[in-house]
């Protein structure tokens, strides 16, 4: 992960990635509980990054899980971002 990508993630409303992932993961059938086991994240861990910028590596690995890719769910939260 590069400095840039960092500061992709810091750009992006949060709140947006938050909910582009509560979709994947709904889309897939899994909760967000599953996800924070998966990828051995604290209870609550992702429900607080609609508050709280997540780290670039617990969102590629939460992204991995989504069988997604990190630029994906940031390319995503931008187009969401933009509607709004």
């Amino acid at each position: 992960m590069t400095e840039q990508d960092s500061a992709g993630i810091s750009n992006i409303c949060v709140s947006v990635i938050f909910e582009t992932i509560k979709q994947l993961a709904k889309n897939k059938g899994i909760s967000i509980y599953q996800l924070e086991r998966d990828n051995n994240l604290s209870n609550g861990s992702i429900s607080k990054w609609n508050r709280v910028t997540p780290s670039a590596e617990s969102l590629n690995n939460v992204a991995k899980s989504l069988d997604t890719t990190m630029d994906e769910i940031l390319n995503s939260s931008e187009k969401i971002q933009e509607v709004k």
